[in-house]
Formats: structure tokens, C-alpha cells, sequence
């Protein structure tokens, strides 16, 4: 709201109305919508109320959700949350972790389900225009994604776009699969002697991998792998990997029903072991013999 102090001359050539908008701010925001007029007679002067709004840019947060249920969230990941109007969440996040958003707040799936067999998902061309759609409202929208954003995540494409129509984000960072996972079943991915290198890939599209080079890596670890997990087996063993190699498959990391399967590279390529079609993380190297050593401990 703004207050105009003017005398009579000067608001009487305008009758006390205005013509045409103006700009109450600076450039790209609206005003002119309302007048109040007030006459001090003993003073002679009018009081004029201009009633104005903003068109207010929105605000997008890209927040790691963690690797499952809500115990894995940061401190900065929850309060981005309940700061929220509008929430767009993968397929994977646990909806306990929706529970935290204000009760008005706007929640859209925007997964892909892709360890479904049932034919839906959104495409990531629907989930650019959500975003823009939402910012253009003036929206603080917080983008929720499993694990951390930046790993294997589309990040860098969303980032793009938002770039590329003017607008402005922030980054949360969230506790990725990739390294909670192994944990969570009991083996360290990195070793002294055994592994002093790690090797990360998605076995979405098999056909960019380079597996004469990823077979002679210490430790590899394979998100979105699940269903085809044979192939990459197969391939591993065809380019100089011994069929010995341990490999170990966590499903649904950090959620309650949370399990594994461990079998050889050999073993995986024969199809000898069953394949649960859940969200998975999958580690192959020698490291993965202290996940039996785990359970052996274990009272």
C-alpha cells in the first residue's frame, strides 16, 4: 500500500482516477488497482490510498530426499519443507517424509516408476514446464528428489532450464544411495589394499558404459541396475573380470523392508539368482565379503 499526500489542483485534472497503470516499484511489477479518497477539508488537501501488488518471482529449492524413510532427512532438508507451497517429489520419496509439508501445500508425483512394470510416469519435459509453470505463479517450490540431487538425478538438466527462462534455485544436498546403501548392509566401499577407488554407474542404458574399462575397477556400484543386472554381469565377466567377483544387491535402502541378495558375478550372469524388480543399489568388488562378516556379528 502507498500513500499519495496531494492537494486539490493536483488531483483534480486526473478525477481522481488513474487512466492507465503505472509501476509502483521497479520495472516488472504491476500496480493499479485501487483509489480511497479522503478530503481534510481544513487543510485542504486529499489523502490518496493506491492499493498495489507485486508480481513476485518464485523461489526453487532442489532438496535431497536421502536414501529412504525420513530419519535420513537433514535439518536443512525439513525446513525447506515446511517452508513449502509446492512440492514436486520422485516415484521413490517415502510419503512419510510428505507429511512434514504445510497442509496447504501443493504435492505433485512427478515420478517415473521405473522399477514398475505398470505403464506410467511422467515425462522430465512435463517436469521443466511444472517448474517454470510453478515459478511464474511466484511459488516456493522445493524439487524432491531421492537420495542427493546431483547424483544421477537429472540435476544438470533441470538447473539448464531454469537458467535458461531467468529464474533462480538452491541446493540442498541429501544423503545419496550410492553411499548409504553399502553401509546400511554392512560394507565399507573403500579398502586400504582392496579398493582405493570407486566406480559409479547407471545401468539405465547399458549401451554408453565402456565395460573394458569399468572391469578393471576395484569396486563398482550400480544404481537403477536391477533389471539388468544380468547383462551387466555378462559383460563384466566377457571384458576380464573374474566370475568370482563377489556382488551384493540392497533393496529399498534405509526403508523397513529393506534386503539383500548376494550371489557371484558368475551367478548373476547364469541367472541363477532371483531379481526382486525394487529400487536397488548394487556393489561389486571384494568389499562386499564384510556384509557377511555383518551378519555373523550380528546378535
Amino acid at each position: 500500500m502507498i500513500c499519495i499526500w496531494t492537494n486539490h489542483r493536483q488531483i483534480a485534472s486526473r478525477q481522481y482516477f488513474i487512466s492507465q497503470p503505472g509501476c509502483c516499484f521497479v520495472a516488472n511489477e504491476y500496480s493499479f488497482t485501487l483509489f480511497q479518497k479522503r478530503r481534510y477539508w481544513k487543510r485542504g488537501y486529499y489523502k490518496t490510498t493506491v492499493l498495489c501488488h507485486r508480481k513476485v518471482s518464485g523461489e526453487i529449492v532442489f532438496v535431497g530426499a536421502g536414501p529412504g524413510g525420513k530419519e535420513w532427512l537433514t535439518w536443512a532438508a525439513i525446513k525447506e519443507l515446511k517452508k513449502a507451497q509446492v512440492v514436486l517429489y520422485d516415484h521413490l520419496v517415502d510419503k512419510e517424509i510428505l507429511k512434514l509439508c504445510k497442509i496447504h501445500c501443493e504435492q505433485v508425483d512427478v515420478g517415473k516408476a521405473i522399477h514398475s512394470f505398470q505403464n506410467r510416469g511422467v515425462l522430465q519435459e512435463d517436469i521443466l514446464r511444472l517448474l517454470q509453470y510453478y515459478y511464474d505463479q511466484g511459488k516456493y517450490i522445493v524439487r524432491l528428489k531421492g537420495g542427493d540431487p546431483g547424483v544421477f538425478g537429472r540435476l544438470a538438466e533441470e538447473i539448464d532450464y531454469i537458467k535458461n527462462f531467468g529464474g533462480s534455485f538452491r541446493l540442498v544436498p541429501g544423503i545419496s544411495s550410492v553411499l548409504a546403501a553399502p553401509l546400511l548392509a554392512g560394507i565399507p566401499l573403500t579398502h586400504k589394499v582392496w579398493s582405493k577407488s570407486v566406480t559409479l554407474a547407471t545401468g539405465h542404458d547399458l549401451s554408453q558404459l565402456d565395460f573394458e574399462w569399468l572391469a578393471k575397477s576395484e569396486t563398482l556400484v550400480f544404481v537403477m541396475a536391477t533389471r539388468s543386472l544380468s547383462e551387466i554381469a555378462q559383460r563384466l565377466v566377457e571384458n576380464g573380470k573374474s566370475p568370482d567377483t563377489l556382488v551384493a544387491v540392497i533393496y529399498n535402502a534405509g526403508m523397513s523392508n529393506q534386503h539383500e541378495s548376494f550371489g557371484t558375478l558368475k551367478e548373476w550372469a547364469l541367472g541363477s539368482l532371483k531379481v526382486c524388480f525394487e529400487p536397488g543399489t548394487v556393489i561389486i568388488g571384494r568389499v562386499v565379503q564384510y556384509a557377511f562378516e555383518k551378519e555373523t556379528l550380528a546378535p
